[in-house]
């Protein structure tokens, strides 16, 4: 999963924006992607802000998550990312999680 997608994500259940992502596994990548601006609009995921700057895009499209989680701090729902797939149908509440 690119870290970009968080950009665009709220939580299924509350609309909270922006998630965090907890990062298991990166891993690098080929691109040949230039980027001449910003890929995000309102939220950067490499750095968990709003603060949202051309040099750390680079950094961003040259990595993809491999495993991970991605979470509402809000309600404290979460999906997991597998083999760099987001899995949206297995949020899970806390009470879910504890059975």
């Amino acid at each position: 999963m690119r870290r970009w997608a968080l950009d665009l994500l709220v939580c299924p259940r509350c609309g909270e924006f922006p998630l965090l992502l907890v990062e298991h596994e990166v891993r690098n990548v080929e691109t040949k992607m230039k980027i001449k601006a910003p890929l995000c609009s309102s939220y950067c995921s490499l750095t968990n802000s709003k603060d949202i700057s051309l040099d750390k895009c680079v950094r961003c499209i040259q990595e993809e998550v491999v495993s991970g989680e991605i979470l509402c701090e809000k309600c404290g729902f979460r999906t997991s990312i597998r083999s760099g797939v987001l899995f949206i149908t297995d949020f899970q509440s806390p009470e879910e999680l504890q059975t």
